[in-house]
């Protein structure tokens, strides 16, 4: 009954609210909270621009100063200074390679990141989980190819000798945004972003050779989680494997929940899980079928109590990966340094404070 899942919503996101709690407790001081989920929420998105920048390396720099030619924190290329005033706006990886903009090179975590078929990965926004997906995407797909020399070459992963080379350029890479912003109809512009984002999958790949048939055969504009099921058939055929690369799964869902009445009115939130329980199944489905997944999000909330954690692994306190996403001290010293040139120790120090 809708009293019993209403119920149910709200038990699950008060128990939930302690594990963000506990996730975030080390960097930003934040203790468990009482009260509802909402509260949480807020609290934890404030803090994401402060540990952006909070330091998980244990050892600091002798000289701050020293240039990055020497240092294990270096840019990843040499980098063109006019194109490297802004740090980040833009999340796509091949697009900042090409214009040498400053990028610190957290590609080793793609070898380790290969044994894992199916996984999830929470941290904060503003971590650049949209561009790591750039990352993935162009490393696994075989879309990018042609590029795939000139985009990595002299980045760690091509260093690494024990990765997976048959990963590289191998797969059929759907990378999809789900909608952010909650509204009335949102099932129904959920239904039409993913299509949406479904078609320029296939097109983009027929146009480069990489038939997968007539779009219309494939798109179902009601179930879009059809459609998904569909283009891994097409893939199949093709002798290829999917994989889905899922940006901030749970954005849509939060907002939804932010906007109740109270930590009871769940309303929102339920029509904001109800197309992503669909979507999320699917995937589950999908994985079984020998396809890869990596989603990302902010919190496990909007995933607690769907079949999907029976099937993925969760990365996200996993100590291999611990700083795959975000800055160390270290890396944003050497950003201040090298891009905003700040070259006074007292004004280094007070920048990162």
């Amino acid at each position: 009954s809708k009293s019993k899942r209403k119920k149910r919503t709200t038990n699950t996101m008060m128990m939930c609210s302690g594990v963000a709690a506990a996730f975030l407790k080390g960097n930003c001081g934040l203790q468990p909270m009482l009260g509802g989920w909402a509260a949480a929420t807020s609290r934890l998105l404030s803090c994401s621009q402060h540990m952006m920048s909070s330091s998980t390396a244990t050892n600091k720099q002798a000289n701050p100063l020293k240039s990055l030619v020497d240092c294990p924190t270096a840019p990843a290329w040499d980098y063109d200074p006019r194109s490297s005033k802004t740090l980040g706006g833009d999340a796509d990886f091949a697009f900042n390679r090409k214009k040498r903009k400053f990028y610190v090179d957290h590609t080793r975590f793609l070898g380790p990141l290969g044994d894992f078929e199916h996984s999830v990965f929470f941290r904060p926004s503003r971590f650049g989980k949209t561009h790591w997906l750039s990352v993935m995407e162009h490393y696994y797909g075989i879309l990018h190819k042609n590029q795939f020399e000139s985009t990595f070459q002299g980045l760690e992963i091509l260093k690494d000798e024990q990765r997976d080379k048959s990963l590289e350029s191998s797969f059929y890479v759907l990378n999809v945004t789900l909608p952010g912003n909650f509204t009335p109809n949102y099932e129904e512009f959920f239904q039409k972003c993913l299509n949406a984002g479904i078609k320029d999958f296939v097109s983009s790949h027929n146009d480069a050779g990489l038939c997968l048939g007539d779009t219309r055969e494939i798109i179902d504009p009601i179930h879009s989680s059809t459609s998904l099921g569909e283009v891994a058939q097409k893939v199949k055929r093709a002798g290829g494997r999917l994989m889905v690369l899922v940006d901030e799964y749970d954005r849509a869902p939060l907002v939804a929940l932010s906007s109740g009445k109270d930590m009871h009115d769940t309303e929102a939130y339920d029509q904001a899980v109800a197309p992503l329980r669909s979507f999320l199944g699917t995937l589950k489905g999908l994985g079984r079928m020998g396809n890869r997944y990596f989603v990302t999000g902010i919190t496990p909330v909007a995933m607690a109590g769907l079949s999907i954690w029976n099937d993925a692994t969760d990365l996200t306190h996993n100590q291999l990966f611990a700083s795959m996403l975000g800055l160390t001290e270290a890396e944003v010293r050497a950003a201040l340094v090298n891009v905003a040139e700040i070259g006074d120790e007292k004004e280094l120090q007070s920048a990162m404070e």
